[in-house]
């Protein structure tokens, strides 16, 4: 089954938008805030195109080796970092 062409878009949208917003923000974006939309909704649109029955361009662009390695990578670094920020602060104002 083909799915209509605006969901197709949509996935393009919102691979933009987080391309966009890694590239545009800076340590001078408030964030997080209504700045932070623009990553939520593009990685929602991302997903969404992912439960598609046939893989779509985007699917395929995101499996590729390299984006699946940056994809590790950055997954990891985010599971370490928050509990470092988190709890680094805290156990150095305890000592």
């Amino acid at each position: 089954m083909r799915s209509p062409p605006h969901l197709r878009r949509g996935a393009w949208l919102g691979l933009t938008a987080i391309v966009a917003s890694a590239v545009q923000y800076d340590d001078d974006t408030p964030f997080p805030g209504h700045y932070a939309l623009l990553p939520v909704l593009g990685a929602a649109l991302v997903i969404a195109d992912g439960c598609r029955v046939a893989p779509s361009a985007v699917s395929r662009l995101l499996s590729l080796r390299p984006a699946t390695w940056v994809g590790d990578l950055s997954y990891g670094w985010y599971l370490w970092h928050w509990p470092l920020l988190m709890l680094g602060p805290a156990a150095l104002r305890q000592a």
